[in-house]
């Protein structure tokens, strides 16, 4: 069954929430996807990496 434009939003709104905890945490949260072989369309998995921030960097594109 395909995604609702509602289950859409909501997923978004959980990925911001991920991103505004991990920020609070001083981790950053990074979400790819990776080609599986043998190549085609929608042949491909999510690759999810979370680490610890640079103190030093600046986060919310400043």
């Amino acid at each position: 069954m395909p995604a609702t434009l509602a289950d859409l939003a909501l997923i978004q709104a959980m990925a911001e929430q991920l991103v505004d905890q991990a920020n609070k945490v001083g981790a950053v949260v990074t979400i790819d996807l990776q080609s599986l072989q043998p190549l085609r369309m929608g042949h491909y998995e999510p690759v999810i990496r979370v680490w610890p921030a640079n103190p030093n960097a600046k986060t919310g594109g400043q």
